[in-house]
């Protein structure tokens, strides 16, 4: 074979390789199903604005009549980095709290600090004391919260103010550090398997251990069943209502998920805490819970569905344990984008890449807005957008084709992310 030739068809070969890019071969293996554009063309709702401060508040007013009666809404984010959602999600908060009368703002931080200070009564003169450093600094250390924490704190004691909580059983913020082991030991001291002061200081010191070591080596190797003997036993004793013994059940789910090479513990607790809350702590309340997309979505199993094989060991989430018990009462938001740079605070930042044409991404982009919504629940003449198969950067901004109508109620949309400006005066206390 003349070697021209055989050049001639490596050329040829690579100029395939390079045409069968990313994005031209999924447009070409996986095209958009054709149900996809019409839906998003008569079901979108132009967004004026997601600052904070801007009065205008056209097309949020689509977002509260697709919430309806709905009690609970899980508000998502692609990315931990995403400081553009953070003002849109503020905005939207704020409208849901003086329309729809939701009071309660519920976080994916620490459960046993930002409801300690509720329990101990820490709102004085005005404000809530501590529970900006409570809340992660991936969100409390980003000056585009600052909006929500100057609301939050303006009416906090006004009548119908919002509350703020939260639900996740990792115990690393300093209420969690300053205040967990002299909540649980009294408790643990009227336990017959902790009746000596030698059984307390080494219990004492296992949580200690817990609070510094979460996810280290030392302590996942620790031989863990003599102190989850004393947590069950202690928390049998104890009423339902009591917040005593859901933080026992919290440490419990916090310990193991520290053991764990996957989520699924620290989702379904999470979801354990929420409902919890909803049923004592927060009974006739409308509730909020702040979270990222890949912890609020439902039907997780449809992730494996399409991607067997896959490397994570996370078999469920928050989302779907959740809707799994409330159903409609709880409307998922998700939050999307179509370009932008990405970055959690005091990290790198990430350029954010482009959806090929065959994301619903790029189907939304094409309406010209910078901002908009699409309700899935109840577009389509009611039914709603159903199991179509689509294309989504909703994870981490990394493409996935799913039955998304059917995991998200609803989303919206960013045109342009921007990442959180670092404040030099805060400092890192956890991730």
């Amino acid at each position: 074979m003349n070697k021209w030739f055989k050049y001639s068809i490596i050329v040829a070969l690579l100029a395939v390789a390079a045409w069968f890019s990313y994005g031209t071969a999924t447009d070409f293996f996986f095209p958009i199903d054709s149900r996809i554009e019409p839906y998003v063309s008569s079901n979108f709702s132009k967004i004026s604005s997601i600052d904070p401060s801007d009065p205008d508040t056209t097309g949020y007013a689509e977002i509260a009549d697709a919430i309806g009666d709905s009690r609970v809404v899980f508000l998502g984010e692609q990315d931990h980095g995403d400081a553009s959602t953070f003002l849109a999600k503020t905005k939207l908060i704020k409208y849901l709290h003086q329309k729809l009368d939701f009071d309660v703002l519920i976080f994916e931080s620490d459960f046993f600090a930002l409801n300690y200070i509720l329990e101990n009564d820490t709102v004085k003169n005005g404000k809530y004391t501590g529970y900006q450093d409570n809340i992660y600094p991936v969100w409390s250390h980003c000056p585009e919260i600052e909006d929500l924490f100057n609301y939050l704190d303006a009416n906090v004691q006004k009548e119908g103010g919002m509350i703020v909580s939260g639900v996740d059983p990792r115990h690393i913020m300093p209420v969690s550090e300053a205040y967990l082991s002299r909540f649980i030991l009294p408790y643990l001291a009227e336990s017959e398997l902790v009746n000596n002061p030698d059984s307390l200081a080494l219990f004492e010191d296992y949580l200690e251990k817990l609070l510094s070591s979460e996810y280290d080596s030392a302590f996942k190797n620790k031989d863990h069943q003599w102190y989850f003997n004393v947590l069950d036993r202690v928390e049998a004793n104890l009423p339902d209502s009591l917040f005593a013994k859901q933080e026992l059940k919290n440490l419990r789910s916090g310990i193991r998920n520290s053991l764990s090479n996957s989520a699924n513990i620290r989702d379904i607790q999470m979801s354990n805490n929420l409902m919890w809350l909803l049923k004592y702590r927060f009974t006739n309340k409308k509730v909020i819970f702040w979270g990222a997309n890949y912890h609020i979505f439902r039907g997780f199993e449809n992730l494996g569905e399409i991607y067997k094989g896959g490397s994570s060991l996370d078999t469920t989430n928050m989302g779907t344990v959740a809707s799994d018990l409330l159903g409609d009462d709880l409307y998922i938001l998700g939050f999307t984008s179509f370009e932008g740079i990405t970055g959690w605070v005091y990290s790198p930042k990430n350029v954010i890449q482009k959806p090929s044409p065959n994301h619903i991404e790029f189907l939304i982009e094409k309406k010209g807005a910078q901002y908009g919504f699409v309700d899935f629940r109840h577009g389509g003449d009611g039914h709603g957008m159903g199991d179509v198969l689509f294309w989504s950067n909703f994870l981490g901004h990394q493409p996935r084709l799913s039955k998304w109508g059917e995991m998200f109620d609803g989303i919206f949309f960013i045109k342009t992310i921007s990442p959180c400006i670092e404040d030099s005066k805060k400092q890192v206390h956890a991730d």
